[in-house]
């Protein structure tokens, strides 16, 4: 007895502890029980009829009307069965016959559909006696209409058998209607006992949802009452009493006595009680954080202010302001006179802050969100004594809990000493960067670059300086390619070596000389062209500067001076003079003449170098370049049977290549998907072959691409006039118009390619040297829009050696 008393103090003192919430809730759910219980119950009976329902007409009425549709169709092929015999034409004999065949498969079907219909089982042994008699009577049928059809016309000379088999098939259908009549009445049976059923289920149903709805109606009464008790058990007193305490409060007054009834911890004046003490505790606390904030304001060495409505500095902020800004005028001042007042930035930016700040102070964050990029974060300052401070501001909004901007925060820093040390590191930084790419080069082929590149820049100079403040007339289209052309090549060599400061430097130049030769009314200014010129000469003086001082490395290297010294290896000297010796001494006529072949063929080799050691460093640009088009590393080969170059056009060789290479690689080989699809390996093939000839050095570049878009060519020509429309030219001349100033096949210009100057330059810097350039097709396809294609050009002889293998 014991444990069911424990339990039911356990409940009430669980029940007596509910919230009022709880206790709402708790009524609340259990008219919600009691409704979703009515409901479900209703949906369960309501299931319930719908399928008796569903019962009476998918299975009972729908198996009656096929049982009906089975009895006509079996007395229409009996009638047709009696007119078989009085037919005068075969072809009325013939519609008969397939009237019946016609009948007696919609009976199958409607049988069909009576067996898939449950049923009692006396209906379903009916069913299945009317299939089986139905299955012979059809049999004996369609064998009676075949045997009619073979009788004659007249009936008076048809078989007496015809009249037998007639008789015994009426016999046999009357038996059939019978057994159909007796499927229909059983259905009918089945229908009303479904019928009796739904009744039953709709007393049961109206009886629950009645005693369901007055048990609710009981419940709500309990829990309604109890609710109430509870409430006013909660209060503690008169909710007047309590909502004078509650203003005492409100008002400040935490000094007011409560009365408590006895043992009340809970009600609401038992609350109000706590909130009164902890109150007070709070306040003391917060008095002393006040304090705290108030010196770490003092201390902080950080200046920090809010920004109130009206743009003005509100009376707390750090001490450190008064250091900053060298004032103690700082409360109750508008924040742009004296944050910004002796600021570097203009008046478009100060008034562009001073609309940020009215427009955030008093809206919605989101106001503060949209338009806070417009705060700007740091500027300079000039103190009145012409010193200058580096100042960075952090703002942030300071909302109140509807999320409305009450004020704006301003952090502010002096960074000065900073951004000193930031700009002496970045400098180390810069010149560590240099420093890297002049390493990532051999010295003669740096000091190449460094007298190639002041030639180029030594020639804009002159150019600019002898077409004066302002040209006579419009300026010459040459003049402008030659500049730009210039500055190009200096450009693509830079990014061939991974010089890349210089390259950004040039790259300005380069720009304005574009606008010239694509603009002929472009403005000449030849001040603006200097300036440029003289920031990309100290670029290239830098470079030189760190590799000369800061690395050590002097001397012109090998390729030096070549017009006046040759740099020869002692051991090819000594090898010579010891051939020489050797012969002298045996006085060997033979012997001393082929002393002196290979002491000629020795001196020849003097001041040449290898094609692979002449291009070797653009060849190691490529695959960077392949990576920055989405291409794979291309495969290259150069073939120079023994030929080597003089050292003299070493420098010519890495211009003209650099331009050759690039466009193979943009142009000329596909993207790696298109060259899979092709059947072509994914890495394309840059092949240069190097021959002597006819007293002329022969080099041929060609690679496995696309081949040159003769089509495009044409299209392109004719829109820059080059070409006239109805004008008819060979692929081999439309080809050549590659070389023209400014041609270009790319739709798009990147630093690649596209710009209209690599053939142009090529040829240019060919023909400098008595050279020529041209594009040689590899076969006499003129159907197709690419034509595979090398480049050959052709050079004086006297600047290649045949070396002996």
């Amino acid at each position: 007895m014991n444990a069911p008393r424990g339990m039911a103090q356990t409940m009430r003192e669980a029940i007596d502890g509910l919230s009022v919430r709880a206790s709402l809730g708790l009524a609340f759910a259990c008219v919600v029980t009691g409704a979703v219980v009515i409901g479900g119950f209703s949906l369960y009976q309501m299931g319930r009829l719908n399928d008796s329902t569903r019962i009476i007409y998918d299975q009972e009425y729908t198996a009656g009307q096929a049982a009906e549709q089975v009895r006509g169709n079996v007395l229409r092929a009996s009638r047709a069965q009696t007119q078989l015999l009085t037919a005068s034409t075969p072809q009325e004999r013939e519609g008969l016959g397939k009237d019946i065949e016609t009948s007696l498969a919609d009976a199958d079907k409607k049988i069909a559909v009576i067996q898939g219909l449950s049923s009692s089982e006396e209906s379903v042994a009916t069913t299945k006696q009317l299939v089986e008699i139905l299955a012979k009577w059809s049999k004996r049928l369609r064998e009676y209409v075949k045997f009619v059809k073979e009788q004659p016309l007249s009936y008076l000379e048809m078989d007496v058998g015809v009249s037998l088999e007639d008789a015994g098939l009426l016999n046999e259908t009357r038996k059939v209607e019978k057994i159909v009549d007796t499927l229909v009445a059983q259905r009918g049976q089945s229908a009303k006992a479904t019928l009796q059923q739904t009744g039953e289920i709709y007393k049961t149903s109206v009886i629950w949802v009645i005693g369901i709805v007055l048990l609710l109606v009981a419940m709500s009464i309990a829990v309604g009452s109890w609710v109430i008790v509870r409430l006013l058990r909660q209060l503690g007193g008169e909710p007047a009493y309590a909502k004078s305490i509650a203003n005492r409060i409100a008002d400040g007054d935490l000094t007011m006595e409560i009365t408590l009834a006895q043992n009340d911890t809970q009600s609401l004046l038992y609350s109000l009680h706590e909130m009164q003490v902890r109150l007070a505790e709070r306040t003391e606390q917060l008095r002393q954080k006040t304090n705290d904030i108030n010196a770490m304001l003092q201390n902080m060495p950080q200046g920090v202010l809010t920004v109130v409505k009206g743009g003005v500095i509100h009376p707390e902020y750090s001490a450190y302001m008064a250091t900053i800004f060298e004032t103690n005028d700082i409360a109750d001042r508008p924040v742009m006179e004296l944050v910004f007042g002796g600021s570097n930035l203009g008046a478009d930016i100060l008034s562009q802050i001073e609309t940020t700040i009215d427009s955030v102070i008093g809206e919605d964050e989101m106001q503060y969100d949209f338009n806070s990029h417009l705060l700007v974060t740091d500027f300079d300052l000039t103190m009145p004594d012409g010193r200058v401070k580096a100042v960075a501001l952090s703002w942030s909004p300071i909302s109140d809990t509807s999320g409305v901007v009450d004020k704006l925060m301003l952090c502010v820093r002096d960074v000065t000493e900073l951004k000193a040390l930031a700009a002496e590191a970045g400098q180390q930084k810069r010149e560590l960067d240099i420093i890297g790419q002049i390493l990532a080069i051999s010295q003669e082929k740096f000091s190449g670059f460094i007298d190639g590149s002041v030639e180029f820049l030594a020639e804009n100079k002159k150019i600019i300086e002898d077409v004066g403040p302002t040209p006579q007339g419009a300026l010459d289209p040459d003049t402008a390619t030659q500049l730009f052309r210039n500055m190009h090549t200096v450009k693509g060599n830079a990014r061939t070596y991974g010089l890349l400061h210089l390259t950004n430097m040039v790259h300005e130049a380069e720009q304005s000389y574009e606008e010239l030769r694509q603009d002929p009314d472009a403005v000449w200014d030849q001040e603006k062209l200097l300036g440029e010129l003289a920031r990309a000469s100290a670029a290239i003086e830098e470079y030189a500067h760190i590799n000369k001082v800061k690395l050590g490395r002097t001397g012109p290297g090998r390729r030096a001076g070549v017009e006046k010294y040759l740099m020869v290896q002692k051991v090819d000297i000594q090898d010579a003079l010891d051939l020489m010796d050797d012969s002298v001494r045996g006085n060997d006529l033979e012997a001393m003449r082929a002393a002196h072949l290979r002491v000629h063929n020795m001196l020849k080799m003097l001041g040449t170098v290898r094609v692979q050691e002449a291009l070797e460093g653009i060849v190691e640009s490529l695959p960077s370049l392949a990576k920055e088009l989405s291409k794979e590393s291309p495969i290259v080969s150069i073939d120079d049977h023994n030929i080597v170059l003089r050292t003299q056009i070493a420098d010519l060789l890495k211009n003209v290549f650099m331009h050759l290479y690039r466009n193979s690689i943009d142009h000329g080989i596909e993207a790696p998907e298109k060259r899979l699809a092709k059947g072509k390996p994914a890495a394309g093939h840059i092949n240069l072959d190097v021959s002597l000839a006819d007293g002329r050095v022969v080099l041929k570049l060609g690679d496995d691409g696309a081949g040159l878009a003769v089509d495009l060519i044409r299209q392109r020509a004719i829109e820059k006039g080059l070409l006239g429309a109805d004008q008819q030219a060979s692929p081999e001349e439309i080809a050549q118009l590659i070389f023209a100033p400014g041609f270009s096949t790319a739709a798009v210009v990147t630093e690649v390619s596209g710009r209209g100057v690599g053939m142009d330059a090529v040829k240019s810097f060919v023909e400098r040297e008595e050279g020529t350039i041209e594009l040689v097709f590899r076969s006499a396809d003129t159907d197709s829009s690419y034509r595979a294609f090398d480049t050959v050009i052709s050079m004086p002889g006297k600047f290649a050696v045949q070396a002996i293998a």
